[in-house]
């Protein structure tokens, strides 16, 4: 039985031009920090060789694959972008928390979208069917381990939708450069599609 891995990566630090603010589908670059920090974990050679790599359409996400898999070529993946925050967007607290739209999303996520922003269950199934789209192709062509670059919200949503075991979204929580390894088949993946939480990136020297 075949078996696929995939290395399920968070991007590096976002630059944000002043202060803390809410970051969506916001388009920004690693911040120079955010980049170090990338190249600092790399140097560790923790992170496994792959036979294909997919990553976010967001450039933070771009900028992360390039650096931890320097000549790879990488596919976008639409589906994978964070969450779109509507009019929160790239606002501060302090712009954001008298609003009392804002105060509703903060107390019920889940009922209270941003406005135009996107509702949490429209987030969790475009994210899933965007790896499953993943999946699928390994399977079909035969790619048994690639690496998949995507924000902190899409790795802990996603881990919490499909990785076994079955934890909280805010405890697949990692900091940026680090991620899971998933290990499935391709009867555990269309009979349930789950995949275990196999390893922890990058890989620690024993």
């Amino acid at each position: 039985m075949i078996s696929y891995k995939i290395h399920l990566l968070r991007c590096g630090s976002a630059a944000q031009s002043s202060g803390q603010m809410y970051v969506g589908q916001l388009d920004l670059p690693l911040s120079a920090d955010g980049q170090a920090e990338i190249e600092q974990l790399r140097g560790s050679g923790g992170y496994p060789q792959v036979d294909r790599l997919y990553m976010s359409p967001l450039l933070r996400c771009e900028q992360t694959a390039k650096l931890l898999y320097p000549g790879c070529g990488v596919q976008v993946v639409d589906g994978l972008a964070d969450a779109s925050l509507g009019e929160f967007e790239g606002k501060s607290l302090d712009e954001l928390k008298d609003k009392p739209e804002f105060v509703a999303w903060l107390q019920n996520s889940q009922e209270s979208p941003p406005p135009g922003g996107e509702r949490v269950e429209d987030f969790t199934a475009r994210i899933s069917s965007a790896f499953d789209g993943i999946v699928r192709e390994m399977m079909r062509e035969r790619v048994q381990s690639a690496a998949v670059i995507v924000g902190g919200g899409v790795l802990m949503t996603l881990m919490a939708t499909l990785a076994l075991p079955r934890l909280q979204m805010h405890e697949w929580t990692v900091a940026p450069g680090h991620g899971y390894t998933l290990l499935t088949s391709a009867q555990r993946w269309m009979h349930g599609g789950r995949a275990e939480a196999f390893a922890m990136l990058p890989a620690q020297e024993e």
